[in-house]
């Protein structure tokens, strides 16, 4: 039995991708928030 999920992906590969994207470019938006926060302007780049 497949657990749903927001995304409405069944296939475990598929949501594995998924979740791989989504943490990736997390990973990447608090990355940038860091980098412009330890400058003079507080600059947010979402």
């Amino acid at each position: 039995m497949a657990l749903e999920n927001k995304l409405n992906i069944t296939n475990q590969v598929e949501l594995a991708k998924a979740e791989e994207r989504i943490s990736k470019k997390y990973a990447r938006q608090v990355l940038r928030l860091r980098i412009c926060s330890n400058g003079r302007d507080k600059i947010i780049l979402l």
